[in-house]
């Protein structure tokens, strides 16, 4: 048997319609959304390794540690065992296949370009499919993808960079997998031995991986425990004996690691979403109740009591809400497993192209039952607003005008503007960690001005429209239009319905200006520690031979590198992160200001090292005193002098650092840094060297692998790099806004539909249509401006406040954190659909009426 409030219910939704479906659609939504979010959660720990590379040999022996390589006298070790039938070497490199005008040639569906030599293809699953193995040091071989991606054919020259460096080689063979199941996700160019060898940054001799192929009638953990036993112990170096998917993060293309820490953040915008589905959906059945005010004054009248009337609201949010599911679980499963440039508001572009999702049932589960919840949550607040409504409207004609917001309102309101001020200032004073209480305070930030925004609306919307309204008196003898007069009259009811939008625009501006400072925030911190005149990046790197010919251009004074490597310090407070440590090369006194507090940098003395004034501080060392440390991997003990010691917001962003000497001493000549910095000569000028710079790196087509920077140019650089860092969040955030748009649209065409008796009063009195048309497009336009135009202000607000830090240039940053693209964006399309929805609405109304006449 039915209850009596689920039968108000289903005959509520079979009476109106339009509305029931306007809350579905809102649901669906959101349901697309809580169940992508959900399913990416738990697939966070369903991920598997990639392996590709490494797929051609069951057993991979690496080096422990990024700066050490394999000797290839353990690989004739490897080799001599009695349940290995062959030891492969692999050689891996950074390298560039480059078109006619320097741009890069890359196929669309890879991560990464490796360069190799032609012996480390035993290791994969490639095959020469058409023409020979590179044969001299001029040609090369290079996998489908490349060669069609590059139109490049067999016999063809193209030019080729490896560390900065570029040399035409001729294409000599094309190679392909023996199946199509790997490699997918990265493309390979193959060198002759000679070239390889031949070049400064390899020692001969040495191989980056060994790949093991078992003996007939070995198996794979029969052949892993031998080479384990033989690798154990072997000297100062540690090396480790992969299998299975071990063997993928080794490649250094993708990890699922990285994957899953991303996968795990999404529990956040989870949350996000549950309270914009409430708030939205809390907005949608509210628009019903106020719709029905006279039923549900009748059923008031005939005894129902509030709980039944509370059981009959949550019943249609609950009828909409399993509707919703049936639809929305797998629209937004199938969403978040499109490719990243189809799915990408729904975080797909923040994984890498090999991360699975997986239609759990934890998060189906979760899924579901967070949209229930939500939807009853809503039904319950929507449901506040009709136990308002008192049994004598059943039988009353007239129109009241809506109370004036609540003084309890509108101290709330204040109340949360002024939490805006207080996180702000919390962030510019305090020192809080960014990845802890700082993002919590910046989360705290938004959520002040959306709410603050929220309450204030009906308040904000009524005293604009009441001035316009007054002001429409003074220059209209026969008063302002009908539009002025009912948004002024109705505030309440068309702020209510456009909240959605307020707050929609709110958490995309407000978040927006938050993450744009941030962004502008880092970008202007490391180009603060830029000292040099110019620098020259390239994604690839540079070896010494790059370094040192643009050295010796005639308007160039000086050059030096810079990159990060591990190291181990033997201290009492190491750093529970790791430490790291600058590895320095070139002219690195004349061309970068260390910003040394005591001491100097001995480029030439290998046994000398330079920390930074921190880390001096908590290990109690000073110049003079010995620094023990070990290199990740190797169990060599290393003394070094400490004869520097370097302030902390200076360009070494690390605990230590070494010169030239002291690098190679201790072998780290092995990576490759992406920059090289550039002091011009005195007199001739910083252009002047750029020019002769990019005589030799081309920096002007659309796909260039160098670009050639000055102090605000690598601001910029950083700044983008630093939003890219954060464009998954920045897409859900921006994915909600669309969300609540979407619902204010729908809010506004509904409310139409309410206004049947309205309209057909003013028929009566002589209005047409068209008039009607006209009125309803102006209080459309009217409402979504004041609106927007308040978003706009609290996203202004944010925008100031989150640039109080910066002082005397507050006026100069605050032009550079306002997000007015998407603010505008939003207010545009809001504008467009709303009128398109709204007079829509009117026109079906109007037809019915036209139909139901004799």
């Amino acid at each position: 048997m039915i209850s009596p409030s689920m039968w108000l219910s289903l005959r509520s939704v079979r009476r109106r319609p339009g509305t029931f479906m306007g809350a579905i659609l809102i649901l669906i939504i959101s349901t697309v959304m809580v169940s992508g979010f959900s399913l990416v959660y738990f697939s966070a720990g369903l991920q598997e390794e990639t392996v590709e590379r490494y797929a051609g040999v069951p057993v991979v022996v690496v080096s422990e540690g990024e700066e050490h390589r394999i000797p290839s006298a353990l690989m004739d070790d490897i080799e001599a065992l009695a349940e290995v039938a062959e030891a492969v070497p692999e050689v891996a490199f950074g390298a560039a296949l480059l078109g006619p005008e320097g741009a890069e040639i890359t196929d669309p569906d890879t991560v990464r370009v490796f360069g190799h030599t032609w012996p480390s293809a035993r290791m994969t699953p490639l095959r020469i499919v058409e023409g020979e193995p590179p044969n001299t040091n001029d040609e090369i071989v290079v996998d489908r993808g490349l060669a069609e991606a590059g139109d490049l054919t067999v016999g063809r020259a193209v030019d080729v960079l490896v560390l900065g460096e570029v040399s035409s080689f001729t294409v000599s063979g094309i190679v392909g997998p023996e199946d199509e199941t790997a490699p997918r996700h990265q493309s390979t160019i193959l060198f002759a031995e000679g070239y390889v060898e031949g070049r400064a940054d390899r020692t001969p001799g040495e191989t980056d991986a060994i790949g093991v192929r078992p003996a007939d009638g070995v198996d794979e953990d029969a052949l892993a425990a031998a080479v384990r036993d033989l690798v154990l112990g072997r000297g100062d170096q540690r090396y480790e004996v992969l299998t299975g998917d071990e063997r993928g993060p080794a490649e250094g293309n993708l990890s699922a690691a990285e994957d899953e820490r991303f996968a795990l953040s999404t529990l956040t915008l989870l949350q996000l979403a549950v309270v914009c589905t409430i708030g939205v959906v809390a907005s949608a059945i509210g628009l019903s109740v106020r719709g029905r005010h006279r039923e549900i004054a009748m059923v008031r009248a005939i005894g129902a009591t509030p709980w039944q009337v509370r059981r009959m609201v949550m019943g249609e949010a609950v009828l909409s809400s399993v509707v919703a599911l049936a639809v929305g679980v797998p629209l937004g499963a199938a969403l978040v497993s499109l490719r990243p440039e189809v799915g990408g508001l729904l975080l797909r572009e923040s994984m890498s192209p090999a991360f699975q999702v997986h239609p759990t049932v934890p998060g189906v589960l979760l899924a579901v039952m967070v949209v229930l919840l939500s939807a009853s949550a809503a039904g319950l607040l929507a449901s506040q607003s009709a136990l308002r409504i008192r049994p004598s409207e059943a039988i009353t004609e007239a129109t009241t005008e809506g109370r004036e917001a609540s003084r309890g309102r509108l101290l709330l309101g204040a109340l949360a503007a002024f939490g805006t001020l207080v996180a702000a200032v919390a962030l510019a004073v305090l020192d809080l960690p960014a990845d802890t209480a700082g993002l919590s305070v910046s989360a705290l930030l938004v959520m002040f001005a959306v709410v603050a925004s929220g309450l204030l609306a009906p308040w904000v919307v009524g005293s604009v429209s009441a001035l316009m309204r007054r002001a429409a008196n003074r220059i209209s003898k026969n008063g302002p239009p009908l539009s002025v007069a009912n948004v002024a009259f109705h505030h309440r009811r068309y702020a209510g319905v456009a909240t959605p939008l307020l707050l929609g625009i709110t958490l995309v501006g407000a978040s927006s200006a938050l993450q744009m400072y941030f962004n502008w925030s880092y970008g202007v911190q490391q180009s603060a520690r830029f000292t040099s005149d110019l620098v020259v990046s390239s994604h690839l790197g540079f070896g010494e031979e790059a370094r040192a010919e643009i050295d010796s251009l005639a308007a160039v004074a000086s050059t030096a590198t810079a990159r990060r490597t591990p190291v181990e310090p033997l201290v009492e407070e190491p750093s529970p992160y790791g430490e790291s440590a600058m590895v320095l090369r070139g002219d690195v006194s004349s061309t970068l200001d260390l910003d040394l507090l005591e001491g100097r940098l001995l480029a030439a003395d290998e046994g000398t090292v330079i920390v930074a004034d921190s880390f001096a501080e908590r290990n109690g060392l000073g110049v003079g005193d010995e620094l023990n440390l070990l290199l990740p991997g190797n169990d060599r003990e290393h003394g070094l002098t400490i004869s520097g010691i370097y302030g902390d917001e200076g360009f070494l962003e690390a605990p230590m650092a070494f010169g030239p000497a002291a690098a190679d001493a201790l072998d780290l000549g092995h990576g490759a840094p992406d920059g090289v910095f550039v002091d011009a000569v005195p007199g001739m000028g910083a252009e002047t060297a750029r020019a002769q710079i990019e005589a030799l790196f081309p920096t002007e087509t659309e796909n260039a692998v160098f670009a050639v920077h000055d102090r605000e140019s690598m601001r910029r650089v950083n700044t983008e790099a630093w939003a890219e860092n954060n464009r998954g969040g920045t897409s859900a955030i921006l994915f909600m806004g669309m969300f609540m748009l979407f619902a204010a649209v729908n809010a506004i065409g509904m409310a139409q539909f309410d206004r049947k008796r309205e309209f057909a009063s003013g028929r009566m009195l002589g209005i047409t249509w068209r008039r009607l048309h006209l009125m309803v497009a102006s209080e459309v336009v009217m409402t979504i401006t004041l609106v927007v135009s308040l978003a706009a202000l609290a996203t202004l607000w944010v925008a100031v406040l989150t640039s109080l830090p910066t002082g005397a240039a507050l006026l100069s940053v605050v032009p550079e954190v306002i997000p007015a693209g998407p603010v505008a964006a939003l207010g545009a399309t809001a504008l467009v659909l709303s009128l398109v929805g709204a007079l829509s609405a009117v026109h079906g109304v109007r037809r019915n009426d036209d139909r139901s006449r004799p």
